[in-house]
């Protein structure tokens, strides 16, 4: 079974191809806005290398976001036009899940943000162990100012004056159980915002 996985929440894009939990493909670009421009030839030159076309994919996990709007809305339209005809359900990944998933750090718990660039920030709180993560909170948002006030060792996607960096790598997507993905019909897939 090849499952496919992509984000593209911030100015990154990440795309993973699974044969079942076994990475096959393994793409993460700097993209710096470009989304539109570079997505769909991303996908062209993973299925080319794999020698599978579209129609090979059994499964596809998505991130909605917490993130940069316009960025998940491409995304979102791209698959969205790749599978209109081949898959009817695919799976909503919450970025905050798989930017928990993505960190290596030993901290048991973290409060891991979106920084969407407006002036709220998204977050949850997470205990990460050996077996895997666990949020432990609601999805909560705040102010900018205010987060920095909290206190916890605080993960986020971008430089700034937060703990430490990461950004929602899509190999990791496996780490998290069938849980903390919303199967959604294809054409029902957008934003969480």
């Amino acid at each position: 079974m090849l499952r496919l996985s992509v984000d593209g929440s911030f100015e990154n894009i990440g795309i993973t191809v699974f044969d079942e939990d076994a990475v096959v493909y393994d793409l993460f670009i700097d993209s710096k806005n470009t989304h539109s421009k570079i997505l769909v030839t991303a996908f062209k030159d993973a299925f080319k290398l794999l020698s599978v076309d579209v129609s090979d994919i059994d499964e596809v996990f998505c991130s909605i976001g917490y993130g940069r709007y316009t960025s998940l809305r491409v995304v979102i339209a791209t698959i969205k036009g790749m599978f209109f005809d081949r898959l009817e359900f695919v799976y909503a990944v919450n970025t905050l899940d798989l930017m928990a998933a993505s960190y290596m750090g030993s901290e048991s718990i973290v409060r891991v943000l979106s920084y969407p660039f407006s002036k709220e920030v998204y977050f949850a709180d997470y205990n990460i162990g050996l077996n895997g993560i666990e949020r432990i909170s609601e999805i909560e948002k705040c102010s900018e100012e205010e987060i920095a006030s909290y206190g916890k060792f605080m993960i986020a996607p971008y430089k700034n004056s937060y703990s430490c960096k990461v950004l929602p790598q899509t190999r990791n997507v496996v780490k998290l159980g069938y849980d903390y993905f919303k199967k959604v019909k294809l054409f029902d897939l957008s934003p969480l915002y």
